[in-house]
């Protein structure tokens, strides 16, 4: 009988994949220990995005959860990665973050590195992207935050807005990576959580008394 799919992918995400034409590119997508495995090797692009497009508020604000294992990257060619994280907004601002053995770093306008953090990022680590009032924030248990403004690249897939994609967004990278769960949640408005928090007050001294 064949692995079931990890519960992430049920929940609403779809993949797919792509390589240029003429072009000796290929991928494959494994199950193994609660994880998908998506290993890479020449194609322009494979991974994954939710079937319906979120709603993805830079100002508001979203989340991305995700939990992944980088088992191996090479690149052809500097600046790229096999693997990747993209998140723009609604606004057509947002990021792409991208992962190295040993650090992550973000893509900016041209294909150069600008905000990066050390880590060693074939050990399995739960991430929690965070974009809220025209800031974004990649934090880790053990990790430095690496934070930044977000950028308005101007080409596709860059000008979708509400996209989400996490898989090889490069021709010039390949990678192996165990993906164990990815989620996305819209943030509430701050002043939600300012009038709820007298309620709460309210609630926890009741409770101590």
């Amino acid at each position: 009988m064949a692995p079931s799919a990890p519960a992430w992918k049920l929940r609403g995400w779809s993949f797919a994949a792509y390589a240029y034409p003429f072009q000796t590119g290929s991928f494959a997508e494994a199950v193994g220990g609660g994880a998908t495995i998506l290993t890479t090797s020449g194609v322009e692009y494979a991974g994954y995005s939710p079937a319906a497009a979120p709603l993805c508020d830079s100002l508001r604000g979203y989340r991305v959860s995700f939990t992944v294992q980088l088992d191996s990257e090479t690149a052809t060619a500097g600046n790229r990665s096999g693997f990747s994280l993209i998140a723009i907004g609604s606004d057509q601002t947002g990021i792409e973050l991208d992962f190295w053995p040993s650090s992550i770093w973000v893509q900016a306008i041209g294909f150069t590195r600008v905000e990066s953090t050390g880590w060693t990022t074939s050990t399995k680590t739960a991430y929690t992207l965070t974009v809220r009032n025209g800031r974004y924030t990649l934090s880790a248990p053990g990790m430095a935050d690496l934070t930044g403004s977000p950028r308005r690249y101007g080409t596709l897939p860059y000008t979708i807005p509400n996209f989400l994609f996490l898989g090889d967004n490069t021709s010039q990278a390949n990678a192996s990576v165990r993906i164990y769960s990815v989620s996305y949640a819209e943030l509430p408005e701050p002043g939600i959580l300012l009038a709820a928090a007298p309620l709460l007050l309210v609630f926890a001294f009741r409770r101590r008394a």
